[in-house]
């Protein structure tokens, strides 16, 4: 288990260093060393994240993972602290030169959500996200007088359609059972964005996390766009396709690529000349 208290006094110190004005060669060191420490740790809970995904049946994991977010949420504001204290003593160059500026904008937008809720929100969070792993796993439907998890719906022998059938079943179930889930977490994330003044988690995120060059309107404005002209687009191709023929070529167990490539080639054309030059240059360059 990792050393919580070390990783505190390690950057705890490298902060002191930068505000007494030590050398950058100590400071340098001292950072080195705490973001050494901090790195394993998180090593570590991805490790046991990953067992815990393995099994979502595994208490002991479960009740590790929890620790860790509890920890790691009480280190967020002394590393962020960190950070603003070598940003405010000239260390933009040694710490922040690959960092783009909403990446260090949001240093100082995240010190406002270190208030005294901060770390209760966060641990109940990652209790979430694991009571909805567990839910994912262990859900179970009632069909056609059988009960079914995914794993097993996943390994059944049916056609596509009635697989599709099943699984459409299948999460309309779960969703009933994880709305209470995911709207405690939506609300979570919000009241988090809120400490830092804004509206949503999504606002927040576009602006700092997601590091992209359009904002949620451009992407309602290509939702739009979808509904209107692509999915008319794809029923209209769909209605000109043999799905049975389709489905049953391209599914077949032990298919080879020259099976597939005689499928792709005969629809490829009936949709149109220039469909079917695209996909002789993806199979040419590609």
């Amino acid at each position: 288990r990792p050393d919580f208290e070390e990783i505190e006094d390690a950057f705890v110190s490298a902060t002191q260093k930068i505000e007494k004005n030590k050398n950058s060669f100590s400071v340098l060191r001292s950072a080195s060393e705490a973001f050494e420490l901090y790195n394993d740790a998180y090593t570590q809970y991805n490790l046991v994240q990953i067992r815990f995904y393995g099994n979502v049946n595994d208490a002991e994991a479960e009740k590790e993972i929890n620790y860790c977010a509890e920890q790691f949420a009480l280190l967020d504001p002394i590393v962020n602290d960190f950070y603003i204290i070598a940003l405010d003593n000239g260390y933009e160059d040694t710490f922040f030169s690959t960092w783009s500026d909403a990446q260090i904008e949001y240093i100082r937008i995240q010190e406002k959500m270190f208030d005294d809720d901060y770390v209760d929100l966060v641990t109940r969070r990652t209790e979430i996200e694991n009571e909805y792993m567990g839910l994912l796993s262990n859900h179970t439907i009632h069909h056609n007088g059988s009960d079914y998890t995914i794993e097993e719906i996943q390994n059944m022998n049916l056609s596509q359609s009635a697989y599709r059938s099943l699984l459409t079943v299948y999460y309309n179930s779960l969703e009933a059972d994880a709305a209470e889930l995911y709207s405690e977490l939506v609300g979570i994330y919000d009241r988090l964005a809120n400490k830092a003044g804004f509206e949503t988690y999504t606002e927040l995120s576009y602006r700092y996390m997601y590091q992209r060059d359009y904002s949620p309107e451009d992407v309602s404005d290509m939702y739009t766009y979808v509904k209107e002209q692509i999915v008319p687009l794809y029923f209209e191709i769909k209605s000109m396709i043999d799905q049975d023929v389709l489905n049953s070529a391209l599914y077949a167990e032990n298919a080879t690529f020259k099976e597939y490539d005689s499928v792709f080639k005969k629809y490829t054309s009936e949709i149109s000349a220039e469909m079917n030059q695209a996909y002789k240059d993806m199979k040419k360059y590609h």
